[in-house]
């Protein structure tokens, strides 16, 4: 897959290595990584157990933004692969309508200098608008999911008229038949 351009941008604008988001796959279920921009032959897109799953979890959770000296210290045990080793990161949440689904985790490589104040407004104003963002796409889903539905169900009923239109049809030839 290509680069995102939206993980290239917020990582250009405050000097990061890589970033990641993840989103809640149902409300009450697993995190997943849905977008993804690393320098790193390991890829978590699609993954739902990741390294920094409980800081993650913690962002969402609270709503919170959260500051991570180090990342690469916070990985969890998990069976998702080794990721870039990664120091400094922030942690924001995806927040709409007051509903916290996700986190944007933007990250500098080991040993780069901890993010400050500035980075944190630029990321948490990206983030912003990247919830925005997935919850129209979420949303633009449920409605073509929709017009599916009312599609067949609007087939349905055309043939169900049809086949009613048809038995009684038939019922009128057997009726006007002798006996």
């Amino acid at each position: 897959a290509g680069r995102p351009e939206s993980n290239y941008l917020v990582e250009r604008l405050v000097d990061a290595a890589a970033s990641y988001a993840a989103t809640i796959s149902r409300p009450g279920d697993t995190i997943v990584v849905v977008a993804e921009d690393a320098t790193s032959s390991c890829s978590l897109l699609g993954r739902d157990e990741f390294p920094w799953q409980g800081v993650v979890g913690r962002a969402i959770d609270t709503g919170e933004s959260l500051t991570v000296a180090d990342l690469w210290a916070a990985r969890g045990r998990t069976r998702a692969g080794t990721p870039p080793a990664l120091g400094p990161a922030l942690v924001v949440p995806l927040i709409h309508d007051e509903r916290s689904f996700g986190a944007l985790v933007v990250a500098a490589a080991r040993g780069a200098p901890q993010f400050g104040l500035a980075d944190l407004a630029v990321v948490e104003m990206f983030a912003r608008s990247a919830a925005l963002a997935l919850d129209l796409n979420s949303a633009r889903a449920s409605l073509a999911l929709v017009e599916e539905r009312e599609r067949i169900a609007k087939d349905l009923h055309d043939r169900v008229i049809q086949h009613l239109f048809g038995t009684g049809l038939g019922l009128q030839a057997v009726r006007g038949r002798p006996a």
